[in-house]
């Protein structure tokens, strides 16, 4: 259950990995840390544990209460349409990676591109994550209408528990529409706040989905 008042924003960064934005990744997460914001860091696994300056770096965050390391796959595919033995592979190889690197446990999930099934959520919970973050945005132009967001994230705080899991679908970024897709777009405060309180007005939370390379200059 919710331990603080609402609404509640949170965010998340995904795309933490090995050799991509690597530098950047760190960069964000300091300023979060010292804005005293809590983050929640989506991993990717793979090859993580040979990028050793990085891996010193992520394995410094454990422990801090501002950082909830979480699982982003540990080969970053698609997971719509994969059988359930494909999905649960990834999920433990990933969770494994990322306790050998951080020493911390993995208990929420976060689709690559926002895209699941059924078996995704089985998966999850089968490897003892409790926490799914998806994508549930909400019309611009027409209130109290959803886009791309399955029923089973369409969730209203406090009542977010589904099959057993915590859903905290992603409603915010940091541009207009067409930025869910393109990270390279100009940012923009004003959309960004449009957008979380979009998600705050029909789910009662918000949760700003975030990449390393949203922040690069070149």
């Amino acid at each position: 259950s919710f331990t603080h008042a609402l609404p509640v924003v949170s965010f998340r960064l995904d795309d933490v990995q090995a050799y991509w934005c690597d530098s950047i990744s760190q960069t964000v997460i300091d300023l979060f840390l010292a804005e005293n914001v809590p983050i929640n860091l989506g991993i990717i696994g793979q090859d993580l544990d040979q990028n050793a300056a990085h891996s010193a770096y992520l394995l410094g965050l454990a422990g801090n209460p501002l950082i909830e390391m979480t699982s982003h796959s540990f080969v970053h595919d698609s997971f719509a349409g994969k059988s359930y033995t494909w999905q649960y592979d990834d999920m433990l190889a990933n969770n494994n990676m990322i306790t050998a690197v951080t020493t911390e446990g993995v208990n929420a999930f976060i689709t690559p591109r926002n895209e699941f099934d059924d078996n995704t959520i089985l998966a999850s919970k089968n490897n003892g994550m409790n926490v799914f973050s998806a994508e549930c945005t909400w019309s611009l132009t027409t209130p109290n209408t959803p886009d791309h967001c399955k029923e089973i994230v369409r969730v209203v705080a406090p009542d977010i528990i589904r099959d057993g899991v915590y859903m905290l679908p992603a409603g915010a970024v940091l541009g207009g529409i067409d930025y869910w897709t393109n990270f390279l777009l100009d940012a923009s405060l004003t959309e960004a706040v449009n957008w979380i309180e979009l998600q705050i007005e029909n789910q009662n939370f918000s949760v700003v989905m975030l990449h390393p390379v949203e922040f690069a200059t070149s």
